[in-house]
């Protein structure tokens, strides 16, 4: 330890001598650092003559720090490879954005074929006219809630036929949010985040805490919640969970996109009085998912996969 510290110390006095020397040629005049440094241009030798420029360094006793400032020589092989740098650094800085915005798609949710998922992939169709008009809808909530007017009613539901690409949607909706800087968004399918949530319990290979997860789902700016009716509950667990996160979201006025496969008004045949989708959340719950919803889209076309147009669910 005290060979490192006596390194430090060391390192730290070159430091300081070189800057001080540094500090004495520029206010000696360009003749001097040109003389000190004779800095050449590359590609054709000429010497670059630099301009001795006063910065801002509120860290130093002065407040201030000069330093030499080079131009780049005028040769038309400079320019080119000014240029080329240029260019270079410009698509360096496209990749370093795509990827970090790649990871913020990831860290919500849209991993695989769903950071895919957007307004403009999502394909017209001739054999069902509904479906760019549905896009069209969706695309309108995520302005509303970009736009902060989404209103009082701030959630929407998109249900109907299987292969629909009501998910595709749901995604592009969240997609679209973040990339239009809204933080804090998730797209989550209930299936996988119910046995996220158990795997938490007992915190294996390195879940989060419960608190965060469903954190994550109660406090998202703009969340959507895959497939609610696709996990049948006979403990009723889910539900509770279920409950528990959009009751929260209801109460705080969040916008929330919702999937699932039935009509909210489709009845239960099995149980006369009641809905299908009391199979799978509290007529409660229900009762606000109906009543907080901006729209109610329902995708009755035929399927993206099959091309089968399933008449139930």
């Amino acid at each position: 330890m005290e060979r490192i510290d006596k390194r430090l110390e060391l390192e730290k006095s070159r430091y300081q001598q070189s800057h001080k020397q540094l500090q004495q040629l520029c206010q000696a005049g360009v003749a001097a650092v040109v003389e000190a440094q004779d800095r050449h241009c590359q590609y054709c030798g000429v010497q670059l003559v630099p301009e001795i420029r006063t910065f801002d360094a509120p860290w130093t006793e002065a407040g201030t720090l000069m330093r030499p400032v080079y131009p780049v020589c005028g040769c038309d092989e400079s320019k080119q490879a000014e240029r080329t740098d240029a260019a270079y650094r410009e698509k360096r800085e496209r990749e370093t954005r795509a990827s970090a915005f790649r990871l913020r798609l990831h860290n919500a949710g849209l991993a695989g074929w769903l950071a895919d998922a957007t307004f403009e992939t999502f394909e017209g169709r001739k054999d069902w006219k509904g479906a760019a008009p549905l896009c069209v809808q969706v695309r309108r909530f995520v302005d509303a809630v970009l736009t902060d007017s989404v209103g009082e009613h701030p959630w929407l539901i998109l249900y109907g036929r299987y292969g629909t690409g009501k998910t595709h949607l749901a995604a592009a909706a969240i997609h679209n949010a973040i990339e239009g800087g809204l933080p804090d968004c998730h797209f989550r399918s209930w299936t996988d985040y119910l046995k996220r949530l158990q795997a938490s319990w007992q915190r294996e290979n390195g879940e989060a805490r419960t608190s965060d997860i469903v954190d994550e789902l109660q406090r998202g700016r703009l969340i959507a919640i895959d497939d609610l009716d696709k996990r049948r509950d006979p403990s009723g667990w889910a539900r509770e969970e279920l409950y528990t996160v959009l009751n929260h979201r209801y109460n705080a006025k969040r916008p929330t996109i919702i999937t699932f496969n039935y009509d909210p008004k489709t009845p239960d045949p099995d149980a006369p009085g009641r809905l299908m989708l009391e199979r799978f959340m509290s007529r409660a719950i229900l009762d606000r998912v109906i009543g907080a919803k901006w729209a109610a889209l329902d995708f009755d076309g035929p399927s993206y996969r099959s091309g089968v147009k399933w008449e139930t669910v």
